[in-house]
C-alpha cells in the first residue's frame, strides 16, 4: 500500500541524488544535488539554483562555473558548502577546499575533486522557485588513474540520501551486463 505525500516533498522520493560541488568566481562553492547532463551535441549540462543562494548572482554575473565531482571521502566538504552560506564566510577555507585554475574557464576548479566540468553559461531559464543554469561544456577533466577511456573505475561519489544524510556505491553492485 502506498500512503500520499505532500507533493511539495518529490524531491525526496528521487533519492539517491549524486552531489557535485559547484564552484564560481573566485570566490564560492555551492553544493548541488540537482544537475544533470542535457545534451552532447553542444555539450550541455544543467545545474538547479535558487535565487536566494549567493552564488546565483555570481553565476549570472561571471557567466561561467566548474562542476566539481568529488569522492565519498570528502562528504564533510560537500555537506559544509552545502549547509554554510558564502556571503557571511570564506567556505573555501572553511571547508579546507584546496584550489587550482580551470583552463578553459576563469574559474576556479577544486583540486582534489576526480572529475570537473567547465561550462560558460548557455542559457537560462527560470522554473518556478529555481532558475536551470544551462552550461556549455568547453573542458571536462578526470583523474588519469580513475579512467579507462571510456568510462570511470573505482570511484566512489557522494549521494545525497535526503536530509543531509550521504551514502555511496561499493563495487560488489556494479553489473556489466
Amino acid at each position: 500500500m502506498k500512503i500520499e505525500v505532500e507533493s511539495s516533498r518529490y524531491p525526496s522520493l528521487a533519492n539517491p541524488k549524486m552531489c557535485v560541488i559547484l564552484t564560481c568566481g573566485k570566490t564560492n562553492a555551492i553544493t548541488l544535488a540537482w544537475h544533470t547532463p542535457i545534451s552532447r551535441k553542444p555539450p550541455l549540462y544543467g545545474v538547479s539554483v535558487s535565487p536566494r543562494r549567493f552564488s546565483y548572482g555570481i553565476i549570472r554575473e561571471e557567466k561561467e562555473f566548474a562542476l566539481n565531482f568529488v569522492s565519498f571521502d570528502y562528504w564533510e566538504m560537500v555537506h559544509y558548502c552545502g549547509t554554510h552560506s558564502g556571503k557571511k564566510e570564506d567556505k573555501i577555507a572553511k571547508a579546507n577546499i584546496s584550489l587550482e585554475g580551470c583552463k578553459a574557464i576563469g574559474t576556479d576548479s577544486i583540486a582534489q575533486a576526480y572529475a570537473v566540468l567547465e561550462c560558460t553559461l548557455y542559457d537560462e531559464k527560470k522554473l518556478g522557485d529555481h532558475t536551470l543554469f544551462v552550461g556549455e561544456v568547453k573542458r571536462a577533466a578526470v583523474d588519469n588513474d580513475l579512467w579507462d577511456g571510456r568510462k570511470l573505475k573505482g570511484v566512489k561519489p557522494v549521494y545525497q540520501l535526503g536530509s543531509y544524510t550521504y551514502i555511496t556505491t561499493d563495487s560488489s553492485s556494479e553489473i556489466y551486463p
